[in-house]
């Protein structure tokens, strides 16, 4: 989910999924998202012979068809660099969606314990991640048991309850 554009990391996610497959596992991928800018590479490769057949660019989608991508793939992964905040994270795991995203972004801030986090600079590390979720020892309810309650920090009320904190805040100084 998101634009493809080169902050989203999508090359080396893309390299990722060439490994998986040099691994034997075939993994498919949905873009789903506007086309954003400076994509050629990305798309580029996407058309190569070896991910041609596994990668489909879906393109926008209505807010609810967005829901139902989320509750019909293995993982949400979310490879992107840099975020101001990272609001798909929050929507998959609304999902019951498994999110598999990069470390030491505010990704990891945001998500915590309810995701299973990679080096988004180390397709290696990527595709790691990625073929765990493969495995048939993966239990994707270890991450997602704790979703609730990270979803219960980033509520309206709780925006609201610090936004007024902030606005209180401000108003001392």
């Amino acid at each position: 989910m998101g634009n493809l554009e080169p902050r989203k990391n999508l090359h080396n996610l893309l390299i990722a999924l060439e490994h998986l497959d040099e691994a034997g596992i075939k993994a498919r991928l949905r873009l789903v998202g506007p086309h954003g800018w400076r994509n050629r590479s990305v798309l580029e490769l996407i058309r190569s012979d070896r991910l041609r057949e596994r990668v489909e660019v879906v393109g926008y989608v209505s807010d609810e068809d967005l829901r139902n991508e989320y509750r019909r793939c293995r993982a949400f992964v979310y490879p992107s660099v840099y975020e101001g905040f990272g609001i798909p994270v929050l929507e998959a795991l609304a999902e019951s969606c498994m999110v598999v995203t990069s470390r030491g972004t505010v990704m990891q801030e945001v998500a915590g314990p309810a995701a299973a986090y990679f080096d988004p600079h180390d397709p290696s590390d990527i595709a790691a991640s990625l073929a765990q979720l493969y495995s048939p020892k993966f239990d994707v309810n270890t991450y997602l048991q704790h979703a609730k309650a990270v979803l219960a920090l980033y509520s309206w009320e709780q925006s609201a309850l610090r936004q007024l904190d902030a606005f209180r805040m401000a108003a001392i100084t």
